[in-house]
């Protein structure tokens, strides 16, 4: 079985190299139409993701409830569709997917946050 937290790291480590492939080809470019979802795959894709991954390390018992779980799959899913969204959006104005799952992406922070608040508080 897959642990979240390595889960989590693998996914972050993975959006960084993404982040920095598409900021080294806009740079080569020079064409900086996509700077949102560079900046976005950085902090939803990598920031995020790493930092789940290590708090879910830091605090293994937050691994063991549904949250954990519902926060998984639901970032998980959620984060590369969002960033397909940006791109949507901003080559058509077409906001629907970006809207729709950053509602996703929210109700996963929300368990995670709960989940911490639960969890990683007890002694």
């Amino acid at each position: 079985m897959v642990r979240i937290d390595g889960l989590f790291v693998a996914l972050g480590a993975t959006y960084l190299v993404i982040g920095m492939g598409l900021g080294i080809h806009m740079g080569a470019a020079h064409d900086f139409q996509l700077a949102p979802v560079h900046a976005h795959i950085n902090l939803v894709g990598f920031a995020s993701h790493s930092l789940f991954g290590i708090a879910y390390r830091l605090w293994p018992e937050m691994q063991k409830n549904w949250l954990a779980r519902a926060h998984g799959w639901l970032f998980g899913l959620a984060a590369p569709l969002f960033l397909a969204g940006i791109v949507v959006a901003l080559k058509t104005q077409s906001e629907g997917l970006v809207i729709a799952t950053s509602m996703a992406l929210i109700a996963a922070a929300l368990a995670f946050c709960v989940n911490v608040w639960k969890t990683a508080l007890k002694g």
